[in-house]
């Protein structure tokens, strides 16, 4: 019995000590939060994406970004809090606590309800937001993008593999010869955390698979953050936009959103979002690993 108390002494002042790291933890977070608010109110929000990569970057940003996912690692994937499960109920739970849960696809919804039970009055769908694009002839678009006589096929967003270019290069391979004015444009600098992890690797292998097709001229690489104006730009002057995701169970995509929004041809992979989205005729879907 000695033996047995002891040790939930010990058990219960290690849990103790253990919840006070968690705690700390969310209080790191809030800190950081609020360190980011200060940016964001300060160099408006059209600078805040690409002024938070770079300074992410910094041996101040990496030193920040390491600690903080150390302290949600701890916070939410430990055993000893309960897991995710443990620290905020089962998704179930939650949502017989929230007055409405919000989804972005019908896909999501059928989710919640079969998966999770989640009564369908509890849940509202709300489709991924768009700006109001004009429609408008693509051509003084590509004059003004030093596009003048080709057609373009576009992607847009931060680069990362996710995106499953490759498909897209290996695409234009197979019709080059007989659209000779067909230009694939990859609009997007490499997500900060793929930059952190492996440099600019998938950018470079794009290009050197390109290269290796003979296509490194009309592989065009707009290597930045694009601000919403300039998007909405190269949205007017494609031909074609392309979302090759390898990813099955993408439910979201708001590249995709953006596209359809401006009235453009898509082309994409049967993940969950572009099956519903471009549904009855409204885009083209091809095979996974399909050229």
């Amino acid at each position: 019995p000695f033996a047995l108390r002891s040790m939930q002494t010990v058990r219960r002042r290690l849990l103790s000590t253990r919840r006070t790291v968690a705690m700390a933890a969310m209080v790191a977070v809030v800190v950081a939060g609020s360190m980011a608010a200060s940016i964001i109110w300060s160099l408006g929000h059209q600078q805040t994406i690409a002024a938070a990569g770079s300074w992410l970057s910094t041996a101040a940003g990496q030193w920040l970004w390491t600690g903080l996912r150390s302290a949600a690692a701890s916070l939410i994937e430990q055993p000893w809090y309960g897991g995710a499960r443990g620290l905020l109920g089962s998704p179930t739970r939650l949502a017989a606590l929230s007055a409405r849960v919000v989804v972005m696809t019908e896909r999501g919804r059928t989710l919640l309800r079969t998966v999770y039970e989640v009564r369908d009055e509890h849940i509202t769908v709300i489709p991924h937001g768009v700006p109001d694009v004009a429609l408008a002839a693509p051509a003084p678009a590509r004059a003004r993008l030093g596009m003048a006589g080709r057609r373009v096929i576009l992607s847009f967003g931060l680069l990362g593999p996710g995106k499953g270019l490759e498909l897209a290069v290996d695409g234009l391979a197979r019709i080059a010869g007989e659209v000779p004015e067909a230009t694939l444009v990859i609009c997007g600098a490499t997500h900060p955390e793929v930059r952190r992890q492996s440099g600019e690797a998938y950018r470079l292998a794009l290009q050197a698979r390109a290269a290796g097709y003979g296509l490194g001229s009309r592989v065009r690489f707009v290597d930045r953050y694009l601000e919403q104006g300039e998007v909405l730009e190269w949205l007017q002057a494609a031909d074609v936009f392309v979302t090759p995701y390898p990813n099955a169970a993408q439910i979201t995509s708001g590249t995709l959103a953006y596209a359809v929004a401006a009235g453009k041809a898509v082309v994409a992979t049967p993940y969950e979002h572009a099956r519903e989205l471009l549904a009855d005729g409204r885009g083209l879907l091809v095979p996974f690993g399909d050229a």
